[in-house]
C-alpha cells in the first residue's frame, strides 16, 4: 500500500494525474475544508476528463461528510451524503458503486466449477472495450471451501496426528494454487473475452455466436478452477456436506462421478477424466493427441475428436498437413483454444499480454500439425 512517501521527488501535477487515472475508482470526499481546496478542486477535476493521454477512472463517487457545503464542480455529480461515523447503510451503497468498476463473475452457487450463467452471458455479450477488470468467482466460493476442508481436517482427534499435518500441508498447497490461478484468471480472462468476441461473432451467427463463446469460456474455467473443486468434492465431500446444499452436493457428486468414468473408459487416451469431463466428452468416444506448430507463434498440444474427421483427414493432419484444411474454426475455438488457454494458467506468472501475444487464435495461424 502506498503513502505520501512513494510520491517524494514528483511533480504532484505530474504524479497525481497519472495515479488518478491508474484508480478503478475515485472517491471525493467533501469537507468544510476540502470544499476550499484549490488541490482538491484539481484532483476532481482530473478524475472526471481526459487529459494528458490519461483516461478517467470507471467510477467517480463523491460523498459529501456531515452537511459540509459542496461546491458547484461536484455538485453536478449525483454524490453521497453521509454523517460520521458512517452508518453500515451508507459503506454498503459506497460498496455497491464502487463494484461497478470491475466486473464481478461469481462461480454458480449451483455448480461451483463454474460460472454463474447469467452473469457470463451479460458479459461476454457486452462491450469489452471498456476494459474493465474481470473479478472471478467475486463470492469467494471456492477459497470458501478450502476454508472448510481446512477447518474439518484441523478438528481431527490428536490420534491422527502424521495425517493430519499431511492433510493440512496438502490443503496450504491447494489454496496457494488456487489463489494463484484466481490471480492469473482475472488477468487472462478479459484478453480471452475480447479476442474470442469478434472470433465467435464471425463464425457463428446471430443467435448463435454468444451461446459458443460462453461455452468456450465456461471450458476454460472448467479446465481450470473446475478441477480444484472436484479434487476438493472428491476427497473432501464429508466436510462439505455443512456448506453445500444437498443440490449442489449431489451435481458435484455426479460430476466427480462422471470424471472417474472418463478417467477408466480414455486410458489409452492417458486417462485426465477431469480433462475429457471439461470437454464434455462423450464415454468411449476417440480423440486424437496433435501437434500444432507455427514459426511465430507456440507450438501447442491439443486433443481432438476423432469423430469430427474422416480417414483422410486424420491421415492429414498426423503427417503434417496444414491443419486448417481439416479442423474447421469453430472446432478450435470450443475445443482447442479452451486447452491451449488453460494450460497457460499453471505457469503465466507475470507478462499475461505477452504471453497471449504467442496464442494461436484461430487454426489458421498454425502452419503444420502432427502426432504429439
Amino acid at each position: 500500500m502506498e503513502d505520501e512517501r512513494s510520491l517524494l521527488g514528483s511533480r504532484l501535477d505530474v504524479a497525481l494525474p497519472a495515479r488518478i487515472a491508474d484508480c478503478e475508482v475515485f472517491i471525493q470526499v467533501v469537507t468544510e475544508t476540502s470544499a476550499n481546496s484549490a488541490w482538491v478542486a484539481r484532483e476532481f477535476e482530473w478524475a472526471t476528463s481526459d487529459h494528458a493521454g490519461h483516461t478517467r477512472p470507471p467510477v467517480v463517487l463523491p460523498v459529501a461528510v456531515d452537511g459540509a457545503r459542496v461546491p458547484d464542480r461536484v455538485a453536478s455529480w449525483v454524490y453521497l451524503s453521509v454523517n460520521t461515523p458512517i452508518d453500515l447503510a451508507s459503506l454498503e451503497v459506497i460498496r455497491a458503486v464502487a463494484m461497478r468498476a470491475v466486473v464481478p463473475l461469481p462461480l454458480d452457487p449451483d455448480a461451483p466449477y463454474q460460472l454463474a450463467e447469467r452473469e457470463l452471458v451479460e458479459y461476454c455479450g457486452s462491450n469489452l472495450e471498456e476494459q474493465r477488470r474481470v473479478v472471478l468467482d467475486s463470492g469467494g466460493l471456492v477459497p470458501n471451501l478450502v476454508r472448510e476442508t481446512a477447518r474439518f481436517v484441523a478438528g481431527l482427534t490428536e490420534s491422527h496426528g502424521d495425517k493430519v499435518l499431511a492433510a493440512l500441508t496438502q490443503q496450504v498447497r491447494s489454496h496457494q494454487r488456487l489463489k494463484r490461478y484466481l490471480s492469473i484468471l482475472d488477468a487472462l480472462i478479459p484478453d480471452v473475452a475480447r479476442r474470442v468476441q469478434p472470433l465467435a461473432q464471425t463464425h457463428w451467427d446471430l443467435k448463435d455466436w454468444l451461446t459458443e463463446m460462453v461455452r468456450i469460456m465456461q471450458r476454460i474455467v472448467k479446465l481450470t478452477l473446475g478441477r480444484i473443486v472436484l479434487d476438493l468434492i472428491e476427497q473432501w465431500g464429508i466436510s462439505l456436506e455443512g456448506s453445500l446444499a444437498p443440490s449442489t452436493r449431489d451435481r458435484c457428486t455426479a460430476a466427480v462421478a462422471k470424471t472417474k468414468e472418463l478417467q477408466e473408459i480414455m486410458k489409452n487416451h492417458g486417462g485426465a477424466g477431469q480433462f475429457f469431463w471439461a470437454l464434455d466428452a462423450s464415454p468411449g468416444q476417440r480423440w486424437l493427441d496433435l501437434g500444432f506448430d507455427a514459426d511465430h507463434v507456440d507450438g501447442v498440444h491439443v486433443r481432438l475428436p476423432a469423430d469430427h474427421f474422416d480417414e483422410i483427414g486424420i491421415l492429414a493432419l498426423r503427417s503434417g498437413d496444414r491443419p486448417a484444411h481439416e479442423v474447421t474454426g469453430a472446432d478450435w475455438l470450443t475445443i482447442g483454444l479452451p486447452q491451449v488457454i488453460a494450460r497457460i494458467v499453471p505457469t503465466a506468472v507475470s507478462d499475461v499480454p505477452g504471453v497471449l501475444e504467442r496464442v494461436g487464435w484461430s487454426i489458421t495461424d498454425y502452419d503444420r500439425s502432427g502426432p504429439h
